[in-house]
């Protein structure tokens, strides 16, 4: 019966593994039949990044700026080259707002831009403009993005804002689903955990936004009476 044996190796990490080290560890390598090696390295660094990119013979797009805002601007420039009716407005500094957020951006073919809690980026002002929106969804409440960053953007840009904000974040995550639910079929739902749980929300993410189905959010342990 063939079995695969993966050996984690790198040179420039000191906590992985090499063959020595599984054998050390009580693996008998012999009890094996090895029918694949895999060396996985470590990706720290960008260097690192564009080392291991190279081995691929995907074509490379590299889309960044000198902070989350630009960025976020430099991927609105690149999907949204003839403009965008709709825009989605998160706080740059609450990940999971972004993460709920794919599937009703994916749901509007619409980009996502940063700002931060009491300002506009003036990068983010400028793609605004070319973007040109009839609509501008704002995601989260006061206390998230203020009154003064929405009326920069009210005075950036003459659209209609929207706000989609709950009592907490398990409640915004269900706004956005009935938001979603007004312009595309609903058949399935993703759970994830609100609360430590961004690293699974963003593995889903993609998947959601593909689906143009909604992310729930809800306790580790439990499941509000709202949800």
């Amino acid at each position: 019966m063939g079995t695969t044996r993966i050996t984690i190796n790198s040179k420039n990490n000191p906590k992985t593994l090499n063959k020595q080290d599984l054998e050390n560890m009580g693996l008998n390598l012999k009890d094996y039949n090895v029918t694949q090696e895999c060396i996985i390295e470590d990706i720290t660094s960008r260097k690192d990044v564009n080392k291991y990119l190279r081995k691929t013979s995907a074509p490379i797009t590299e889309l960044t700026g000198s902070d989350r805002y630009e960025t976020a601007v430099k991927i609105s420039k690149e999907g949204w080259k003839n403009g965008s009716d709709k825009v989605v407005i998160i706080n740059g500094d609450v990940s999971i707002d972004g993460i709920i957020s794919t599937p009703l951006a994916t749901t509007y073919n619409a980009p996502i831009l940063l700002v931060e809690k009491n300002n506009v980026p003036n990068s983010v002002k400028s793609e605004l403009k070319r973007l040109n929106p009839k609509d501008i969804i704002i995601i989260g409440d006061e206390s998230s993005i203020s009154k003064t960053t929405a009326n920069q953007i009210k005075s950036t840009i003459n659209a209609t804002q929207t706000r989609l904000n709950g009592s907490n974040r398990y409640e915004t995550s269900l706004l956005i689903a009935k938001e979603i639910d007004k312009n595309h079929d609903v058949e399935k739902v993703y759970i994830t955990n609100a609360n430590g749980g961004e690293v699974d929300a963003l593995t889903i993410a993609a998947k959601a936004g593909q689906d143009k189905q909604p992310i729930i959010l809800t306790d580790k342990d439990s499941i509000t009476d709202n949800t």
